[in-house]
């Protein structure tokens, strides 16, 4: 039986270190009434009044009467303290009025040279809220971004670390040329400030599992020897669960920066992350090992590596597959595919889910018999899977599998080529 290092505690104390002046998780204010778009107030003349002169002030370019009517409108609501958002009248499919005032007054504030107001702000507001989900992720990242500019000039880049871990605009290799620095919002200035950024992500790391249920994360605390028990839990008490690793996507990042060592890294996790965060850690492997239709290496072929797109934010992780010098080699998917197919056997449908879809990315035929034995699997959620063929029960499982074999299939086809522009062993 091969015994798993021991986690390195000494890098949670790091992370803990760095991030010990973070502000408050963007979008995640609790207000006194936050309202709903289903009990909306009765018409208040006078807020109506105050927004719409915000909003007058901000097409006319009017930063001042921007931020003087919006904070106005926000103080009817309890501002700057807890909302009474059940006060709101008017809410967007986007969400509540007031939500789109803080974020305008944030950019106002932030106009007229109040750093730390405009921080608050960025980080107060709700990007979603309303009937509809569409632009969260977007309004979010600017928020994000927001938080970000604020923190850095009032003289505190502490107090964004965790933002800048997000990474919310991707790489930077924006055609036809890289993106200025006045353009990056990612972890690149915090190691050129002097932060080991992958040690950041595996401290991180460390707390997966804590956004879970708190009774789950409790009980699992309850299970520690004494007195790490008790300390355990007065901390719970005193901190909340500090569930960094989702707030900062550790699992992605390390990933995204990390490269090649990552894929043993997060391998060697799994069997200790919780059900979410494994199906992510299966996703980001997946991600990183994608095997491209064309062999890098080969000088007779030519292609652009494209990722995948989406109007919904998701950390960017960089695949090895972009280049000869990165790419995996046939027998170096091989272990990796291998050791993954253990995990469509998993009690939980969602990680047998992940696990086929990573193995379709790796794209090794060593993972097709596993695949095949799984093209029956019983999960069934309910509702229908619908597409030009018809409409059909949902076995999400089972199409995950079915998509993987059809990926393997296809890249295989190339194996006898790409073994031709594998390096020659000394």
């Amino acid at each position: 039986m091969t015994r798993r290092p021991p986690p390195r505690l000494d890098d949670l104390a790091y992370f803990f270190a760095a991030i010990a002046d973070a502000g408050p998780l963007v979008g995640g204010a609790v207000e006194a009434s936050p309202g709903s778009p289903l009990t909306p107030a009765a018409p208040d003349p006078e807020n109506d009044r105050l927004a719409a002169a915000a909003s007058d002030a901000k097409a006319r370019g009017d930063v001042v009467g921007l931020v003087q009517h919006g904070r106005a409108y926000l103080a009817r609501l309890g501002f700057p303290g807890p909302l009474h958002g059940s006060a709101e009248s008017h809410w967007a499919w986007g969400g509540a009025r007031y939500s789109y005032v803080f974020r305008d007054l944030a950019l106002g504030a932030e106009l007229l040279g109040d750093p730390t107001l405009a921080g608050q702000l960025y980080r107060r507001a709700d990007p979603g809220g309303g009937m509809c989900g569409t632009s969260v992720s977007y309004r979010w990242s600017e928020q994000v971004r927001g938080a970000i500019r604020s923190a850095e000039r009032a003289g505190d880049c502490r107090v964004a670390v965790a933002e800048r871990l997000l990474d919310v605009d991707g790489p930077r290799d924006m055609y036809p040329k890289p993106a200025p620095d006045s353009m990056d919002y990612g972890p690149a200035r915090l190691a050129a400030a002097g932060f080991d950024v992958a040690r950041l992500y595996r401290g991180a790391l460390l707390t997966a599992g804590r956004d879970g249920e708190p009774a789950v994360l409790r009980a699992a605390i309850e299970r520690a020897p004494e007195p790490l028990r008790a300390a355990a839990l007065a901390r719970l008490a005193r901190r909340g669960p500090e569930a960094w690793e989702a707030r900062v996507h550790a699992i992605e990042g390390l990933a995204d920066v990390t490269g090649r060592p990552a894929l043993a890294e997060l391998e060697r996790r799994l069997p200790d992350l919780a059900d979410e965060p494994r199906q992510r850690a299966l996703a980001a492997i997946g991600a990183l090992a994608d095997r491209p239709s064309w062999d890098p290496c080969d000088p007779d072929e030519a292609g652009f590596y494209f990722g995948s797109m989406s109007s919904q934010w998701s950390r960017h992780v960089t695949s090895l597959g972009g280049s000869c010098e990165t790419v995996l080699r046939l027998h170096e998917a091989a272990p990796l595919a291998r050791s993954l197919t253990a995990w469509l056997a998993d009690e939980n449908p969602e990680t047998r889910e992940a696990a086929a879809a990573a193995l379709g990315r790796i794209g090794h035929r060593v993972a097709l018999p596993a695949l095949r034995a799984r093209q029956r699997d019983r999960y069934a959620p309910g509702g229908q899977h619908c597409d030009d063929a018809g409409c059909r029960p949902y076995f999400p499982v089972r199409e995950a599998v079915r998509d993987a074999i059809a990926a393997i299939t296809e890249r295989s086809a190339q194996d006898a080529r790409w073994r031709r522009n594998d390096r020659k062993q000394p």
